[in-house]
């Protein structure tokens, strides 16, 4: 008993060495600065969650890590800086959309950033949020028209997932605040296993005061949180069957509620349709895109039922264009046995940089009328 007691005590002592040494590399070398330590998301009762304005932080999205800069509007950009409300003499352009329109990778890799590239004599901003939907897209562009924030364009990217925040994540009470239906995990968005212990941790590892002052542990719960992906192992969840899936009522019980996914998309429609009205009445070029996740890959055809609601759709509220990108998806799968890494990052359902700058081609020629660059391969 003795000797186990000195070696709990032994180990005891090296844990807290071991954390006053982690504790004060990180007050040492300042691992974030005060102005980082915070989250720059807020809760907000008419968009659910958002982006603080004038706000920076060190992001982390799985092992990928990034600097996240929020402009004056409250949206993602490429530096903290002011932004004016009045159009200057370019084109101004906004692309709106969930995580799928801002997240995951450094700025420079986004759809909007490879658009900017792509379309230097226009102006670009993003105005998208992580976990958003239609109803919260119509919300924001309509509080950025009421605060006269002026443009020409602009482009929604509907994703996958906006079905299942529809039917059963978003609801609307009678003061028109967004409440949470039913809760949702990053496990769900991304593909990651769904528990109790990789929750835990993964709350962990996005805690940036845990960054700042404990780094070295903070890298470590970070490594356990997110399971690295076997080779060739492609995420195929819940979130985006609705597609291909709709045979399996077991499916869209679990994951979608009571709505369903027919009521899923009825309510994405009319979202779309209070935006689309909007933008009409202030003179804004529409412009939507659709494109597919790695499942749709696997399971689902070119001409997928995402494919068909939402060009239906463009045609009953007069889109001033439609860009698909499944087909040049499926074309990129049948030319390479590799296609999973090379367009989207390892683990996950998001696209790369490479997958982004092909989206990007594909609203400048399709949606702004530009032709790609000579040289740009997709």
């Amino acid at each position: 008993m003795r000797s186990l007691a000195v070696a709990f005590l032994i180990l005891a002592s090296t844990v807290g060495l071991v954390l006053v040494g982690d504790f004060t590399l990180g007050a040492v070398r300042g691992h974030a600065s005060d102005e980082q330590s915070e989250s720059c998301v807020v809760q907000d009762a008419r968009l659910h969650h958002r982006w603080k304005p004038a706000c920076r932080q060190r992001q982390t999205w799985g092992k990928l890590s990034y600097e996240l800069a929020i402009n004056s509007l409250g949206d993602r950009d490429a530096s903290v800086r002011d932004v004016a409300p009045l159009r200057g003499g370019a084109r101004r352009v906004v692309l709106i959309g969930d995580s799928y329109a801002v997240c995951c990778l450094p700025w420079q890799d986004l759809v909007v950033a490879k658009m900017q590239l792509r379309a230097p004599g226009m102006e670009f901003h993003t105005a998208g949020m992580l976990s958003w939907s239609p109803t919260i897209y119509a919300r924001r562009v309509r509080e950025l028209i009421d605060a006269k924030f002026e443009f020409d364009d602009l482009v929604v990217m509907i994703d996958i997932s906006d079905i299942q925040d529809e039917a059963a994540v978003y609801g609307v009470d009678a003061k028109g605040e967004l409440y949470d239906l039913q809760g949702r995990t990053r496990a769900e968005d991304t593909g990651q296993p769904n528990d109790a212990l990789h929750d835990a941790l993964q709350r962990l590892a996005a805690s940036n005061k845990l960054r700042k002052w404990l780094p070295l542990t903070h890298d470590l719960i970070r490594s356990l949180a997110w399971r690295e992906p076997r080779p060739g192992e492609i995420p195929d969840i819940d979130r985006g069957a609705w597609t291909y899936n709709g045979s399996d009522a077991a499916v869209e019980k679990r994951a979608y509620g009571p709505r369903g996914y027919a009521g899923g998309i009825a309510k994405a429609q009319a979202a779309m349709d209070d935006l689309a009205a909007a933008a009409k009445a202030a003179g804004i070029r529409l412009h939507l895109v659709v494109y597919p996740w790695p499942q749709q890959l696997l399971h689902d055809q070119a001409d997928s039922l995402q494919v068909r609601v939402w060009r239906q759709w463009c045609e009953r509220a007069r889109c001033d264009s439609f860009v698909d990108i499944f087909p040049a998806m499926f074309e990129a799968k049948a030319r390479s046995g590799a296609w999973y890494g090379e367009y989207f990052i390892p683990g996950d359902t998001h696209y790369n940089a490479r997958g982004n700058d092909l989206i990007a081609g594909a609203i400048v020629a399709g949606a702004l009328g530009l032709p790609a660059p000579v040289g740009r391969a997709p």
